[in-house]
Order: C-alpha cells, then sequence, then structure tokens
C-alpha cells in the first residue's frame, strides 16, 4: 500500500531480557548487542540461537521487506542505524562479524557484569520514533527533497535509492502513528499536518521538493495543498506509483494479507498498514489550484504483481472486480496520468516508467531505474528556475 514533534511511541514486545542460557558464550556479554540479536530474532519470529546459528538470515524467512522492518525496529529501540545492505549476503562479511566490528569492542570484561538490572532496564523503556530521517546528503546542500512514508510508516523503505544529487539532500518522514498504542484514527489531513510541521522544523520556507512512493504520493499531494495555503512555493511534486483516488478505490484489506503471507512482516507494520488504509478510505481531495510553476512528475513501476504471485494470480481469494487489485496484478491498459490530471490541473505534468512491480521497485536494482526517475525530475525543477528566474 500502497510522521513531528508529537513523535508516538511503543514498549518493547520482549518482556524480559535475554538470560546467559539465551546468548551463547560465543557472543559477547554486550548488552547493546544482545539487544539488536534479540529484536533481530523478535522481528523475524524466531529464538535468538536460531539468528545466531546462520549467517544468512534468509534461510530463516528475512526477505527485502522484512529487512526494511528490522533496520526501523533497531532504530527505533536502540538508536542504532545499520547499513541498508546489511542482511544481504553478498554485501560482504556476514551480518555478525559485521555486528561485532560495531559493538564488541565497547565491552570491557574487567568491569562487573549488572546485565539483569541494565538490560532489564534497556528492554522496557519506551522509545520515540524520530519523525524523519536524513537519507541522503554530502558536505553542502542547496535543496532538500522531502519523501513521504508509504503503508510501512518507515523512511528506511528508500534506503536503497542511489545517490540523487550531490547539491540534494533526501530527507525521509516517518509515521507519527507507526508505533503509537493509540486506538485513535487520524485522518489525512491531521497527519499531513503533522509532517508538514516536521518539514518546516527543517526547512521553514520554500521552494519545497516533495515526494512519496505509494500511500506516500498522496501524502505529499496534500502536504503541497498545505504548504500552498500557508503561502510557500513548491517547486517539484514526485508522485511514485501513487493510484489516484479519483480514479482507483482503497486497497481491501485482502490483498495485504496475500503480500503479508509473501513477505514477512511485523505486527507493528502489518499493523501501520492496515491504518493507512482506512486513512486512504476517508481521504476524498479535492482537485490542488492551478499551480503552473509546480512541475509534477508520476512514476509508475512498468509490471504487475502476476510473476510475483507465480502466475496463481487467479487462484487467489481476491476481488479483481476492485479496480486497483487488478491495476496492481496485471497492470494492463496505458500508464498515463489515470487520474491525476484531473487532481493537479495547471501542472506541468511528466510521466515516467521505470522497472519492477509495485513493491519492488524501490529494492534491489530497480531502485536505480527510479533514482535516476527522481534525478530527471530535480533536474527539471532546477532548469525551470533558472528559466523563471
Amino acid at each position: 500500500m500502497p510522521l513531528t514533534p508529537t513523535s508516538s511511541s511503543y514498549e518493547s514486545p520482549v518482556s524480559s531480557p535475554p538470560t546467559e542460557c539465551d546468548i551463547p558464550l560465543t557472543i559477547s556479554p554486550n548488552l547493546k548487542l544482545q539487544e539488536i540479536y534479540t529484536i533481530i530474532a523478535s522481528e523475524i519470529g524466531v529464538d535468538v540461537q536460531e539468528v545466531l546459528a546462520v549467517e544468512d538470515l534468509s534461510t530463516l524467512g528475512l526477505d527485502s521487506m522484512m529487512a526494511i522492518s528490522i533496520l526501523g525496529a533497531l532504530e527505533v529501540k536502540t538508536g542504532v542505524l545499520l547499513p541498508s545492505d546489511i542482511f544481504e549476503p553478498a554485501a560482504g562479511p556476514n551480518i555478525h562479524d559485521v555486528l561485532s566490528q560495531m559493538f564488541d569492542d565497547s565491552h570491557d570484561s574487567s568491569r562487573p557484569d549488572n546485565s539483569s538490572a541494565s538490560s532489564s532496564h534497556s528492554m522496557s523503556r519506551i522509545s520515540s520514533l524520530p519523525s524523519s530521517n536524513i537519507l541522503q546528503r554530502d558536505g553542502s546542500y542547496d535543496k532538500t527533497l522531502f519523501l513521504f512514508p508509504d503503508g510501512s510508516g518507515l523512511a528506511s523503505v528508500y534506503a536503497k535509492l542511489p545517490r540523487i544529487s550531490s547539491r540534494v539532500r533526501v530527507c525521509g518522514l516517518n509515521s507519527p502513528i507507526l508505533y503509537s498504542t493509540s486506538e485513535i484514527q487520524l485522518d489525512m489531513e491531521v497527519i499531513v499536518r503533522m509532517m508538514v510541521q516536521v518539514i518546516r522544523e527543517q526547512q521553514p520556507h520554500g521552494p519545497y521538493l516533495l515526494g512519496g512512493w505509494s500511500a506516500g504520493g498522496l501524502y505529499a499531494v496534500e502536504a503541497t495543498r498545505k504548504l500552498l495555503q500557508l503561502g510557500e512555493q513548491v517547486d517539484i511534486l514526485i508522485i511514485i506509483d501513487s493510484p489516484c483516488p479519483l480514479r482507483y478505490p482503497t486497497m481491501p484489506p485482502t490483498f495485504l494479507d496475500l503480500i503479508a503471507g509473501r513477505h514477512s512482516l511485523s505486527a507493528d507494520v502489518r499493523k501501520h498498514f492496515l491504518q493507512t488504509i482506512n486513512v486512504v478510505k476517508g481521504y476524498s481531495p479535492s482537485p490542488l489550484p492551478s499551480t503552473g510553476s509546480m512541475q509534477t512528475m508520476l512514476i509508475w513501476a512498468k509490471e504487475g504483481l502476476e510473476k510475483e504471485l507465480d502466475g496463481c494470480w487467479q487462484n487467489t481469494h481476491l476481488d479483481y472486480q476492485n479496480a486497483l487489485v487488478e491495476w496492481l496484478v496485471t497492470r494492463s491498459g496505458p500508464l498515463d496520468a489515470l487520474g491525476w490530471d484531473e487532481l493537479l490541473p495547471g501542472t506541468k505534468l511528466q510521466i515516467r516508467h521505470t522497472q519492477g512491480n509495485h513493491f519492488n521497485m524501490i529494492q534491489d536494482q530497480n531502485a536505480a531505474f527510479l533514482g535516476a526517475a527522481i534525478t530527471e525530475a530535480l533536474s527539471r525543477a532546477g532548469n525551470s528556475s533558472q528559466r523563471e528566474g
């Protein structure tokens, strides 16, 4: 499916710290390392010993979506930001070697081991999800591209994007409701208002560069509306495989069940996907005010999900009368404006097609093609600004 200062909080699902029986003698008693292994095991749904026993976590069911979930959970619960490719065996040293190098040296065996009390405190603490992550930044930059979260709620979904520009900082926004324990359902307007506040803390005034994948594209559109209402300028809006709500219905929960069955989703991420579906269900946008100066790029994935569903999509229990389901699976028909020209009248609309399907277009080698399209969009906006200036 395919958030400010009042960040939501969560309680760690781990109710007690690992004991000496849980962590073998070959692993350092460093508390941070123990906590990281415990979180990884919890997210995958296996015992810590199983994680320690293998070098390739894909043998335990880890896939690209679960890897994103684990990276997000580790950052939130421990403050540790790991490389986006750490779970890929071909990336270099195995994960155990990398983690040992990062944390093992900090252990001082001469100090008394107060692991029980200290680890218990560490495991039960309440943490806050940072409102945003800086995904790309060189020494100096002229502009910032703000990317809104998809249904996972995590900025780390954009971690695979290649370097966009040496002059553009890329800032991913996290959802403020990802680890929320509140049962109150926030609507699109409230969530966007929270994210716009985060953006303005990073960049008080425009011109702004906004974008988002899947549900993130809808958030980006509404953030554009809000910033225009505040008298600000938006130079570029990048909508990445986001079905226009004027043309397509909301993703049915049964479709999420199908995807969750093929990609391991943590309980928190699955809950957020369902919350996002409800947000989009209640979203009925009106056309944006005509802004002739704003560049808009639509980026569509070329492929449907037929290959990922092993060609058996017709045998699933999905409602193919639902236009969104049919479009996501078969990707039939022309990939043109698909309704966005009605919602964004007067904008300079460009359309690009990139490799992959809705879910893997931001992963692995497909991310390079998506990154190239984003770079082109930013380049067009820059050239337009220079001509108008």
